[in-house]
């Protein structure tokens, strides 16, 4: 089956009659045939409750009309037979029962190659003389033939559209191009002589544009273009302070945008000097474009410089400004204060590191420089207090430093330029070390040793321990033991057996013992500790508890 073309809808021709209750009309449907295309003509009936078989024939005008297509009706099955300008149709209902349809379906619907010219026309009549035209149904069980007579249809001939459009418009400046058109066409004319199929267009006017086709047929066309001279408004040029953004619109109301930017909207924000370009489309698709010289005016530009940008903790130091372009400078520290307006220069001398601002302002706008001033602080420490025994030695320990130097004082050390020297006071003294830290910068600190004639009337022993986890009493303390430099504990169980050792108990790391022996729970029970302190002793019963 060839494939289906344009489907028209035209005049009909119709003949009826009634057989009982029931009447049968059968319809050629008439419609235009555009030269050069397909045109499908219909066999349509109506008015029908059943039919179990018919058959008709057809002839058309051949030299003006070629076959090229039958397509079958809904309930399928229908012989043809075609030969030249005829075609013979029939069809009988398979079950017996016959067939219905939608009222006006359509039987066959054939489909022709229009060639004639504009004006003539061409006959699809039905040939009696060649097939009897018969219909049946079905009734009380027999077939039952239902007469028919119809009128053949009469195909109008047009000419086709050579151009796609009839009026429209050109950009101008601008072209446009476009090409005629149709089935069959072997030349054409243009109104300004031109031969070929495709024609561009650079102004407004009338323009036609003749064809023929392979039968010697004539077709015409034109068109009308008017002038779209679309033009934006002049964009003025400006200028801005540098960072502050300038609304560039172009006129409002149009489709489409394109800037230079990227942007695709009327109006965008200029970011900074230079040109912007933007092309507008109007609704017609026509194009019209301007540019937009950004200049860039002076903002003032703030420096800061300082004489020494790092100091020691008590120093002082000038900062300096440079502020190219400014007309007034503004001194802030680091909580936004004012130090000073309209100075060139100022001295500080701040306690820890600040950051310093410097703002400068113009008629453009305002920029600020910060400066940080960094003051040394270092961790320097001559250590923690302590307590000796007397006639004991004792270890100093200071730290955080470069460089150390320990004070002449009333007990000496044994080497004054070292972070530990030994020292033995017979009596309680203050120690006094000069610590050097970074960037040359010093502090001074101080550690008090207390000499104590009975180191153990410090000390309270201990002599029970619960370490069930509740916080309280868990672990083995002994306060005020931390306040002397060294001890050494050692706890054994009742069979004698060391269970913990521990030099300087409380004061390396701060562990304390909880009761444990190898990291394992030790039973409840009674236990022994001696704990030493710079030649004297405590020995002392513990009782471990864990309930």
């Amino acid at each position: 089956m060839l494939k289906k073309m344009i489907l028209f809808v035209g005049m009909l021709g119709v003949q009826a009659f009634t057989v009982g209750a029931q009447t049968l009309t059968l319809e050629v449907g008439t419609v235009p045939a555009v030269t050069g295309t397909i045109v499908e003509v219909p066999v349509l009936a109506r008015n029908f409750n059943a039919i179990a078989s018919f058959q008709f024939a057809l002839t058309w005008d051949a030299g003006k009309i070629t076959l090229v297509e039958i397509n079958d009706w809904q309930a399928g099955g229908v012989v043809a037979g075609v030969s030249g300008g005829q075609a013979r149709f029939s069809w009988f209902s398979a079950s017996g029962q016959g067939a219905t349809l939608a009222d006006g379906a359509s039987l066959v619907v054939l489909s022709f190659q229009a060639r004639g010219c504009p004006g003539d026309s061409a006959r699809v009549v039905f040939d009696t003389a060649q097939v009897p035209i018969e219909f049946t149904q079905v009734s009380g069980g027999q077939l039952q033939a239902i007469p028919a007579e119809v009128v053949s249809a009469t195909l109008p001939f047009r000419p086709p559209a050579l151009l796609p459009v009839q009026d429209t418009f050109i950009c101008v400046p601008g072209t446009l191009r476009l090409q005629a058109s149709c089935a069959g066409c072997i030349g054409f004319l243009w109104s300004d002589g031109s031969t070929s199929p495709t024609h561009t267009f650079v102004a407004e006017g009338h323009y036609a544009v003749a064809a023929e086709n392979a039968d010697g047929c004539l077709f015409s066309d034109s068109l009308r273009l008017e002038a779209d001279t679309f033009e934006l408004p002049g964009l003025p040029d400006t200028a801005v302070c540098p960072g502050t953004p300038l609304a560039i619109s172009a006129e409002a109301g149009y489709p489409r945008y394109e800037w230079s930017t990227g942007d695709t909207l009327p109006a965008i924000l200029a970011t900074g000097p230079g040109e912007y370009a933007v092309t507008v489309v109007n609704a017609r698709g026509c194009m019209a474009s301007d540019t937009v010289q950004v200049a860039e005016k002076e903002m003032p530009l703030a420096h800061v410089f300082a004489d020494a940008p790092v100091l020691c903790p008590g120093d002082s130091t000038r900062l300096q400004a440079d502020a190219m372009g400014a007309e007034t400078a503004m001194w802030l520290d680091a909580g936004g204060n004012i130090v000073r307006q309209d100075a060139d220069a100022i001295t500080v001398a701040p306690d820890s590191t600040t950051t310093y601002r410097l703002v400068a302002r113009n008629a453009c706008g305002t920029d600020t420089a910060h400066f940080e001033l960094e003051v040394i602080h270092f961790e320097a420490s001559a250590g923690a207090d302590t307590c000796i025994a007397k006639g004991s030695k004792l270890q100093l320990n200071a730290s955080g430093g470069a460089a150390y130097r320990w004070l002449d004082g009333e007990y000496p050390v044994d080497d004054p330029h070292i972070p530990n020297p030994t020292a033995q006071p017979a009596d309680s003294a203050f120690f006094f070390v000069e610590i050097a830290g970074p960037n040359g910068c010093t502090a001074t600190d101080s550690v008090f040793v207390a000499v104590a004639d009975d180191p153990l009337a410090f000390i309270q022993p201990i002599n029970l321990i619960t370490p069930n986890g509740d916080g309280k009493n868990d672990a083995l303390y002994f306060p005020n033991l931390a306040k002397f430099t060294r001890n050494r504990l050692t706890v054994w169980n009742r069979w004698g057996t060391p269970v913990f050792q521990k030099e300087n108990y409380q004061i390396a790391n701060g562990e304390l013992w909880e009761g444990t022996h190898n990291g394992r729970p030790l039973p409840e029970g009674d236990y022994y500790y001696v704990l030493e302190i710079d030649g004297q002793a405590i020995r002392q019963h513990l009782m471990i508890i864990r309930e």
